[in-house]
């Protein structure tokens, strides 16, 4: 997932960059909550970065994927757990782990 990660925002083989760059259009947004959705997207700004994430659970694992296309930034968490990791990958986004 970390090399997925870390090509995505700036893809640049020829076949790809379209398809990808579409899959990151926001298709739809919600003013309430302060996000959009893409294909299989969501966008956010938080704080002082974009956020651009899938995140899931099933059978007992959870998993964020994302990433900030401003400085170049990135996560993957992973957890055996179903509980949601949305929390630790928002920390490590934003570099607030206190509280």
């Amino acid at each position: 997932m970390l090399p997925f990660v870390e090509v995505n925002p700036w893809v640049r083989e020829p076949t790809l960059p379209t398809a990808m760059e579409l899959a990151r259009v926001p298709q739809l947004g919600d003013p309430a909550l302060g996000m959009e959705f893409g294909l299989g997207w969501t966008f956010a700004a938080q704080s002082d970065c974009r956020l651009v994430w899938p995140n899931g659970a099933s059978d007992g694992f959870a998993s964020f994927i994302g990433f900030d296309p401003d400085p170049d930034a990135g996560v993957v968490v992973a957890s055996n757990s179903a509980t949601s990791v949305d929390i630790v990958a928002y920390r490590l986004f934003t570099r607030r782990f206190g509280g």
